[in-house]
């Protein structure tokens, strides 16, 4: 979510509501971060799904904040027409639940909550705790799962101050695991671009400088049957190149 208004919807509101973490891996799917946290205390982010009758899947969502937690399921690792929940905190004290999608990094446009039952919310001891039902979850499909925590004005959510937890691979929600969640860094991200500056601005260039300049001084010159310009200026600056290139894909996405 970012910057904008994502116009809260009034839900039912609960004197408590119980978020565990057990039956993670075993009737559930469970994302959380930091690892086996305790999603009734402080400073944990969780999201259980457990499968219900038919279609209808049974959600959990619990995290510190004063503003909104959030869960989107995607189909990459960046926001973008994603499918979104939303629990934001109003003036009143109250949590209500927003479905949305996004578009990009810009305001999640809302959903109708018409294939969404059972809604109940809570915040105590600043723990935002949201527990509903759906009917609209695509079943056959794997997504990543993207958590965001961030301000709210008035019950509308501002752009998150940190960057989202972000599931390390994709996941079946309708599979009973236990997924962790990680960071993707904009350092890493930064990283990853200047790698490829590299890759393609220096070491690629190395090549054809290589074949223009090299071609003439090295003429009459072979190794391995082949022009030496050749074997310098295209495979062994290719072999380092797709090295590179490797390296910095493993740094930018472990």
């Amino acid at each position: 979510p970012s910057d904008g208004s994502t116009a809260p919807t009034t839900t039912a509101q609960a004197d408590s509501v119980h978020i565990s973490a057990d039956q993670c891996g075993t009737t559930k799917f469970c994302f959380i971060n930091p690892p086996e946290c305790n999603p009734e205390l402080p400073n944990c982010y969780f999201m259980s799904v457990a499968k219900g009758n038919n279609r209808d899947y049974k959600f959990e969502i619990s995290g510190s904040s004063n503003g909104y937690i959030s869960i989107g399921l995607s189909d990459d690792k960046f926001m973008g027409t994603d499918d979104v929940y939303i629990c934001v905190l109003g003036s009143s004290g109250k949590v209500n639940l927003v479905h949305a999608y996004t578009t990009g990094r810009t305001t999640p446009i809302s959903r109708s909550l018409e294939a969404i039952i059972n809604i109940t919310t809570v915040y105590e001891n600043g723990i935002i705790k949201c527990a509903f039902t759906s009917r609209n979850i695509t079943t056959d499909r794997t997504y990543y799962i993207l958590y965001a925590h961030g301000p709210a004005s008035n019950g509308y959510i501002q752009k998150h101050q940190s960057d989202p937890y972000i599931s390390q691979v994709k996941v079946d929600i309708s599979a009973p695991t236990l997924a962790l969640g990680g960071t993707r860094s904009k350092v890493v991200i930064k990283v990853h671009g200047a790698l490829m500056l590299i890759a393609w601005m220096c070491i690629g260039s190395m090549g054809m400088i290589i074949a223009r300049y090299f071609k003439r001084a090295w003429k009459g010159k072979r190794f391995q049957k082949k022009d030496l310009w050749f074997q310098v200026g295209w495979r062994n600056t290719g072999a380092q190149k797709q090295n590179l290139l490797l390296s910095s894909c493993a740094k930018t996405f472990p």
